[in-house]
């Protein structure tokens, strides 16, 4: 793409605030975000909010976002010269891309972010060219992050008007619901700032009370270690029986909290094509998901989040939701899967398929006894 006329770093237009952000909000439009907005980097949101909730120990053994505690509460930690602060928002999943769990069935469920290519992917190298193009045409300093980086993306994101944190603790936007992907550019340059985004969630309390695990011990507040979201994908070691029953069919992420939010209830903006979702990641089956091993898994899942959660990982939240269904050969597949040498050798895996097999039994039990009373 070739730079637009008077443009140039050394023209005195382009440094003014009003006239750079206009133009640095078309240039990032221009090249595939959604939404866009800016804040000014002297006062770093969230932070007090962040130091809360890591000293309850709501991070769960997420170490990674203690290491980096300090720089996530002050952006000049990260960008020196930091003077504002850009987020950018790309739109995800589409019509018939999700769908409230069912357990009662053979078909797992993947969380709609997770069905495409990897967002990191796609994201990043979006705002890698972005920053490159600014850079060229404007001067200043500029660094990116997606979701990986020290900073506290969705109160920046708040604060540059894309959408507020909701009680569920996602990102929310009053015309586009929660269902996107954020981006955050650290800059040295002065930019106008977007009007904050404003709170709308009211009265409302759905997404606590449909959460399976009771996730969220208050309004605005999340115990990742009771996360379905966080359990399937960070939690590596044994999942404590009284959450695997709850976690019902779900294999990889959650959606719950977003489904039952009538701030989605509106059908949803499409989705960025190279994000889109694979059909045969759209409610798979579990006995297709049961005969993976290590390396169909990453040929089932080339460029996926899903990978994230690694074969053994995966392998486990499979055999949960497989005890948590009412697939008519659950048992089946569990004891199938009880004869594979690399489960009976895995403490970790043995003891969730021991588990998941209780599960099924007495739950058939159960269907027995009451066919017998009708």
């Amino acid at each position: 793409m070739k730079p637009p006329r008077n443009t140039s770093p050394h023209n005195k237009e382009a440094g003014e605030p009003e006239r750079l952000t206009a133009e640095l909000r078309k240039l990032l439009f221009d090249n595939g975000f959604d939404r866009v907005g800016f804040a000014d980097a002297e006062e770093t949101p969230g932070a007090e909010e962040f130091s809360e909730w890591m000293d309850r120990g709501y991070a769960g053994n997420m170490d990674y976002l203690a290491r980096n505690a300090q720089r996530r509460k002050n952006a000049h930690e990260v960008l020196e010269n930091v003077r504002s602060v850009i987020v950018t928002a790309i739109h995800y999943g589409e019509d018939g891309a999700a769908g409230i769990a069912n357990p009662s069935s053979d078909h797992a469920e993947i969380a709609s972010y997770a069905r495409g290519t990897d967002y990191h992917r796609v994201i990043e190298k979006r705002l890698k060219s972005c920053c490159r193009l600014l850079k060229e045409r404007f001067g200043g300093d500029y660094r990116y992050y997606v979701d990986t980086g020290p900073v506290l993306e969705k109160a920046w994101a708040q604060k540059a008007g894309i959408g507020w944190i909701g009680k569920n603790t996602c990102s929310i936007d009053s015309d586009n619901g929660s269902y996107f992907f954020l981006g955050v550019i650290l800059t040295s340059q002065e930019l106008k700032p977007d009007p904050p985004a404003v709170d709308h969630c009211g009265s409302c309390t759905l997404c606590l009370e449909a959460c399976p695990t009771a996730a969220f011990p208050e309004p605005y507040v999340l115990d990742a270690r009771r996360c379905i979201s966080y359990l399937t994908i960070e939690e590596r070691g044994e999942i404590v029986s009284e959450l695997e029953e709850k976690m019902e069919n779900l294999v990889f992420g959650c959606d719950i909290c977003q489904e039952v939010c009538p701030w989605n209830s509106e059908p949803r903006p499409r989705s960025e094509p190279d994000l889109a979702a694979r059909e045969e990641n759209v409610f798979p089956r579990l006995s297709e998901l049961t005969t993976l091993t290590p390396e169909s898994f990453a040929e089932r899942f080339p460029q996926s989040p899903v990978k994230r959660a690694g074969f053994r990982g995966f392998l486990r939240n499979v055999i949960i939701a497989l005890g948590n269904s009412s697939a008519s050969n659950g048992l089946e597949q569990l004891d199938q899967l009880a004869q594979r040498a690399d489960i009976q050798s895995d403490a970790l895996l043995s003891g969730t398929l021991e588990r998941a097999r209780h599960r099924l039994l007495a739950k058939n039990r159960i269907e027995r006894d009451g066919e017998i009373r009708e």
